[in-house]
């Protein structure tokens, strides 16, 4: 083999790695459309469904969740059915009526499932805790939030936790009254501020920082919310302890693993430590079902 094509070969082979994921995605979808796919361990002689609060497009999320879903339940001798719904108020429909055996939900979303269904919580990130976080345009002076009484404050949606729950809940027990303003994304959110469609907007510091830099140059965090434990991983009752017990050391165990800490790091997960119904007390005590829709 010549030295032109050994750098043929060699640009070959980058561009397949580059491109895995997105095949990856793209195989999982095509098959979940169908209604088939096991992640996982193909021995296993039962399928749990596992499904995704849909926060990012489907193709991200298969992108992300399916090769750590394999990778668990390879190391556990589980197998998983991915499911992506179309959008909220399906996830919330589906959890409510106890379909999926495991859920990826907002801790809002997992106090609803835990008193319609009695869903059990598993594991959550321990160390990036969650906060919401209020944005206003970098040039305005410094001002106190309940400068914004009366004014248009956007938020991606009505249930989003950190962005919009905790904030319009921090407005309300300031006796702040705000017009809120859904723009369906955190990208919409801080582009309603930049432009001056909105005085304001919530957030959070993960989709803030992933923002292109002329994007966060314009804008400025005037207010943080209290932190929180993040969106936990819940199981249906109907799910046996053993089977908790192995998906919880083979997630914990891939934080050790070189070959899948970059799975947890995708989906938001690199600390992953058990939790119980305790670490969202505090969360139930503000009483948010009061801003939600």
């Amino acid at each position: 083999m010549d030295h032109t094509q050994l750098k043929t070969l060699k640009m070959t082979i980058m561009n397949l790695k580059a491109i895995a994921p997105l095949l990856f995605a793209v195989s999982l979808f095509s098959n979940a459309a169908f209604g088939a796919e096991c992640l996982g361990d193909q021995q296993s002689k039962n399928v749990l469904t596992f499904e995704v609060v849909p926060q990012f497009p489907p193709s991200q999320i298969f992108s992300t969740w399916g090769p750590l879903l394999d990778k668990v339940g390879k190391k556990s001798g589980l197998c998983f059915e991915l499911i992506v719904p179309k959008d909220i108020p399906e996830f919330e429909s589906d959890f409510s009526n106890g379909r999926p055996d495991f859920i990826y939900a907002n801790p809002y979303h997992f106090l609803v499932a835990l008193k319609k269904q009695k869903y059990n919580p598993l594991l959550a990130e321990s160390k990036n805790l969650l906060s919401g976080l209020v944005v206003e345009k970098a040039t305005n002076p410094e001002t106190p939030l309940k400068s914004l009484n009366g004014k248009k404050v956007a938020f991606p949606a009505p249930n989003a936790f950190g962005a919009s729950l905790l904030v319009r809940g921090e407005f309300a027990k300031k006796g702040i009254t705000i017009q809120p303003v859904f723009v369906k994304t955190h990208g919409n959110v801080y582009r309603s501020v930049i432009a001056g469609d909105t005085a304001a907007g919530g957030g959070l510091r993960s989709t803030l920082d992933s923002e292109p830099k002329e994007i966060q140059d314009q804008l400025k965090v005037i207010y943080t919310t209290q932190k929180f434990t993040p969106h936990p991983i819940a199981t249906k009752p109907t799910i046996s302890e053993n089977i908790r017990k192995v998906f919880l050391q083979s997630f914990i165990n891939c934080a050790d693993d070189e070959t899948c800490k970059k799975d947890l790091a995708a989906v938001g997960i690199e600390h992953p430590k058990k939790v119980t119904t305790a670490d969202f007390n505090n969360i139930e005590e503000l009483h948010l079902e009061k801003y939600a829709q």
